[in-house]
Order: C-alpha cells, then structure tokens, then sequence
C-alpha cells in the first residue's frame, strides 16, 4: 500500500510605528516598523508492506521546509528615519526517512524496531544591536547535519490482565556527537474489562534549537568564536500513572497523575543569570550556555471523552500543574508557561448530505481554551 500526503501554509504579521512619542514603549514595540513571516510545508510518501498477516514493514520518506524571518526598524524622533535594530532570516528544510519493522510473535507478544534518520539542512542569519551601537552579526551558518535514532519495542501479554512494554531509544546528534540511550517500559491492568491501570516510564532526549549550536562571539584577537557548538542534549525523566474507566461503548473517562524530572537543560554561563532554554519560544540565543539546569513539572490531567457515536463527539478536560526551571543563580523560578491549569472542550457534528451519497458529510467543529 502506497499513500502520499502534504500540506503547506504562509503567514505575516506588520506592525508600524506610532508617531507620538508619548506612546513609544520598548515593552510594546511602539516606536518600531516590524515585519515578520513566517512559512511552512511538507510532503511524503508513506509504504505499507504485510507479510502473512503475522508482521509488515512501513516506511515514510518525507521532504519538509519553513521559513521564518523579522525585521525591526525603530523610527527617529523626526518620525521619517528609520535605523535597522535588528534582522534575523532562518530557513530550515528536513528530509526524514522513518522505517519500522512489527512482528506478532504469538497471541501473547509482539516486537517492533525501527529507524530515524534525519536530514537537517539550515541557512541562518542574526543581526542585532544588543550591547552595540553597531548592527552585529550574531549567527551566519550554511549548512547541513543529521540525526540517527533506533528503537525497539517488545508488547508482552502476562495473563489476561496484565500487560506489559519494554523499550529501548536510542538518539545521536551527528553535528556533535551528543547522544542518549534511553529506556521505557509501562505496564497495564486491567482491572475488569471496563476500566485499567497503567504505569509508564520513559527517558527522553531533545535537540537544541538548531541556531543555538552556531551563536558567534569574537575573541579579543579578533577570532570569530562558536560558543555552543559541543552542547549536549537536553534529557527528562517521564512517569506517569493513569486511571481509565469506560462509561459505556462510546465514552469514557481517563485521569493521570505525572512527574517530569528535566535535566542537562542549557542554561547561562553567567552565574546571577535567570536565563534557561525551556522559556525560549523564538529566535536563537546568542549568549554562551551550558548544560547545567533542571527542570521539574507535574501535575494532574482528567478527560471525559465522547467517541463519534451517532455523529456527534465531544471531548472535555481539565488539567492542574506546576512547571518550575532552576537557573545558573541556583534559585528555581516559574517557567513562563506555568500558567497552573488548563480548561478545554472540544466538539463536534456531522450531517450525511444525502442517503446515496454517504461519503459526502459536513460538519461542525469547535475548541474552546482557558488558560489560567
């Protein structure tokens, strides 16, 4: 079986400046011309081989790209000249190849493994004024590196209650050697065959922002510096219990308690510092880092789910957490997401346009947020 997916998206934000200095605020961009867009896409083919009904082999092969880029231009007091701030353009694109092989042993186990590899092309430019009067080149990189990940998965059926999965991840940065072998195992109970009990550890890994590993810097010498190149990856802890009971053949009601215990976080080499790479929603940093800071989050997640039964679904949940970071000063500090809870309801209905031409449906969907 062959099947090819894609999809693409473009979008812009412009702002102009207010010509009132009364208004001018750093905190509010007020006295600044920006212009930011940002573009997206990818396309794939997806193969799907079986092999006597006991195992198959699926392989993705994948091409995707973004772009993203802002410029900021601070109007003059005479409100007709402008100065360049600052200007960053990244361009990222990544071929994936994604392969994994699952065998059913027996009516009790089943194996699968598999491999990652990616592709990373980037083309990556940040000036700035930061410390300056001058417009300074943070990062100017061209290039490509890759990854490599291999996993293994074993699904073993104790007795007819208790279930079991064992793993093994392996994740390897080729940029700078920075690797992770990392466990994962769960276990699942039921405990009558409407609701069960699940338990799951795992070890994960995650890649720097690309532009982080090329921030510059020069020496006094005049040598162009690349302070963070040979950071290592960013690791966390996962343990999760859940409870999950069915309400009935459509519905039901899942809750899970979770503890993430985050570690080797980049972090400032400035030791009153509060900066660390968990807040980072945009852009690149270009001060030095180090692979010094922790992290915790947990908390507590309830959903009540509605499946498509009689084209109608719904699903409403709640969640409750703390999220802190510890940063290179020693003190621990709210992540700027620790918003404390989540409210959410999603639903939805379908109409069958007409009994010959069931295929055809339309439908009505809407999410609803709130965030504390």
């Amino acid at each position: 079986n062959f099947s090819v997916f894609g999809f693409g998206g473009l979008s812009y934000q412009r702002t102009n400046a207010k010509k009132d200095t009364a208004k001018w605020s750093e905190d509010s961009f007020t006295q600044y011309n920006s212009n930011f867009y940002s573009n997206t896409g990818a396309v794939g083919i997806t193969h799907t081989k079986l092999f006597n009904n006991q195992s198959y082999l699926k392989t993705i092969l994948a091409f995707s790209g973004s772009q993203n880029a802002s410029k900021y231009d601070k109007l003059q007091e005479d409100f007709v000249n402008l100065t360049t701030e600052q200007e960053e353009k990244y361009f990222q694109n990544k071929i994936t190849l994604s392969s994994s092989y699952t065998k059913k042993i027996n009516i009790k186990s089943n194996v699968r493994t598999g491999i990652i590899v990616n592709q990373l092309g980037y083309n990556l430019a940040l000036k700035d004024k930061q410390d300056t009067t001058q417009l300074t080149t943070r990062i100017h990189v061209k290039g490509a590196t890759q990854t490599l990940q291999a996993f293994f998965q074993w699904n073993y059926k104790l007795n007819n209650q208790l279930t079991t999965n064992l793993g093994l991840h392996y994740n390897h940065l080729l940029l700078n050697n920075s690797n992770s072998i990392e466990p994962r195992a769960s276990l699942k109970y039921d405990v009558n065959a409407h609701q069960n009990i699940t338990l799951g550890y795992g070890l994960h890994s995650q890649l720097q922002p690309i532009g982080v590993y090329f921030a510059q810097s020069q020496s006094d010498d005049g040598k162009i510096l690349t302070l963070n190149k040979n950071l290592s990856l960013s690791k966390a802890h996962h343990i999760v219990m859940g409870y999950d009971v069915n309400i009935n053949s459509f519905s039901h009601i899942k809750a899970e308690i979770y503890y993430q215990h985050l570690f080797s976080l980049p972090i400032s080499k400035d030791t009153s510092s509060t900066y660390s790479i968990v807040n980072t929603t945009d852009g690149y940093t270009t001060a030095e880092l180090v692979n010094n800071g922790l992290g915790k989050n947990y908390g507590l997640e309830i959903t009540y789910e509605r499946f498509l039964y009689k084209n109608l679904y719904y699903l409403l949940s709640a969640s409750l957490y703390d999220s802190k970071y510890k940063a290179a000063d020693g003190d621990w500090y709210n992540t700027r997401f620790n918003t404390n809870y989540t409210f959410s309801f999603t639903g939805g209905k379908e109409w069958t346009l007409s009994e010959k031409r069931k295929s055809r449906v339309i439908g009505f969907n809407i999410k609803a947020l709130y965030v504390g």
